[in-house]
């Protein structure tokens, strides 16, 4: 099962997935062009014009919003520091695209058997293929293979 919520303009804006939208933004800021974002939970005007901005860069409609789809999936456990590998797909819808974005993860963070944890949250924009969606979620290996 999976659960909507939503980031910017109007959207439900909770502080834990606004914050995961400032860090997803953060790692790409260089591409934007704008000043780092402080990872406060708070959909404030940087904020704002960053959603748009990433959206615009990486093919979305700019429209100031972004959605995040949670899965019931296995989060990443305990205390031990994993490195995470971003996988990114496109879907026509939400749940499509963040199925093809795990995939895209779990393929490329080559994991041994039973290793790999996957976040639970996908973070997603309007403007995939076809006019759906692109979605990006990180994965990581507790072991990854030698």
């Amino acid at each position: 099962m999976m659960v909507f919520r939503s980031v910017g303009a109007g959207g439900q804006n909770l502080p834990e997935d606004v914050q995961d939208v400032q860090k997803l933004i953060n790692r790409s800021i260089a591409l934007l062009g704008l000043p780092i974002l402080s990872v406060d939970g708070a959909v404030g005007p940087l904020t704002q014009a960053a959603i748009t901005a990433f959206q615009l860069a990486h093919g979305g409609v700019g429209d100031g919003m972004m959605r995040i789809a949670v899965s019931e999936e296995p989060v990443f456990p305990g205390p031990e520091p994993i490195e995470l590998t971003q996988g990114q797909a496109d879907g026509a819808t939400i749940a499509e695209a963040c199925k093809a974005a795990r995939e895209d993860c779990q393929a490329q963070a080559g994991c041994q058997p039973g290793t790999l944890k996957m976040d639970k949250k996908c973070i997603c924009w309007k403007g995939g293929a076809a006019g759906g969606y692109t979605c990006t979620v990180g994965c990581g290996c507790s072991a990854p293979i030698a």
